[in-house]
This record gives structure tokens, sequence and C-alpha cells, in this order.
């Protein structure tokens, strides 16, 4: 596979030496220097000339070159475009399975939360919290109390911040 080269100026200097009717001609030397050329294509001629049979040679060369390199370049693109189709179409099935699932999530949620709603508060009896109460209030203190000697704390340091929390704590929960 040969690679032509042919610019602008070449062409149009090779059609313009065709296309006149005379040559130049040094040998024997005699005036005049030119001679009559036939010329090529003749004004009658359908087919192309040779210049013209031997541009559309070379086009076909290169466009046949390109075609080959085109060609293993395509094969790669497409299998790189099926398997990204593929690669889109399991995503997109995955997508449309989780959107699914979230959506069944988030109305189990608010379902979940609507009956958490409806339940009764529960009601302790005051015979029932009072010693409750009691029980944890002391243990508030017994316990901050211990973890504040442990932290070497003064005395009064200690039962101060054992009773806030002993009062906090219960209070608050």
């Amino acid at each position: 596979m040969s690679k032509y080269l042919y610019s602008i100026r070449k062409v149009k200097r090779k059609g313009e030496k065709d296309g006149r009717g005379w040559r130049w001609k040094f040998f024997p030397p005699k005036w005049p220097f030119r001679e009559s050329n036939d010329l090529d294509p003749p004004m009658e001629q359908d087919e192309p000339s040779e210049f013209e049979r031997v541009l559309l040679r070379a086009a076909e060369e290169n466009f046949n070159r390109i075609v080959q390199r085109w060609t293993k370049i395509d094969r790669r693109l497409q299998n790189n475009c099926i398997n990204a189709e593929d690669r889109f179409k399991t995503a997109k099935s995955v997508i449309e399975k989780e959107t699914d699932e979230h959506k069944e999530a988030i109305e189990d949620f608010k379902t979940a939360k609507e009956n958490f709603h409806k339940l009764p508060t529960p009601i302790l009896s005051i015979k029932g919290y009072l010693p409750l109460f009691i029980i944890i209030t002391l243990s508030e203190l017994i316990f901050n109390a211990l973890v504040f000697t442990i932290f070497g704390q003064s005395k009064i340091h200690t039962y101060i911040m054992a009773g806030g929390v002993m009062v906090a704590i219960p209070w608050l929960s």
C-alpha cells in the first residue's frame, strides 16, 4: 500500500501541463522550442485521464487504510459500548429495585410511627412510683458519691455534685 502525497500546487501544475495544447521541445534545439501536444484528456473523452486515475487510486488506498484502522477501533468501541449498556441496564434495575424497597421501608416506618403514637402511655400508680423514685434517687446519690470519691474530689464537692445528679436524673426521667 503506497502513500501518495499531492499538494494543491502539484495538482494544479499537473492539470495545467496536461490541459495545454503544447509541450516544450529542447532536443534537438530548434526554434520554436514548443511543439503541439494532444490534450490529456482530449476534449471529447468521457473516461478519466491517467492523472485522475492515479488520484482516484491514491484516494481509494487512503480510504481503505483509514477504513481498516477505524474498523479495529470500531470493534473495540462497540464491545465497550455493549458492556457499558449492559452495566447501565443492570444498575438501572438495581436502582429501581432499591427505590421500591426504600419506598416500602418509608411506608413501613410511617405505619409503625402512627401505631406507636396510638399506643397509650403507661401510667404508674403512685404506690409503685414513690418507692421506685426513692430507690433510684438514693442509688444515684450512693453511686455518684462513689464515682466522685474515686476521681479524688473533696467530700463537700462530692456531695454537692452527687446531690445535683441525684435530683436531676430522676427529675428528668
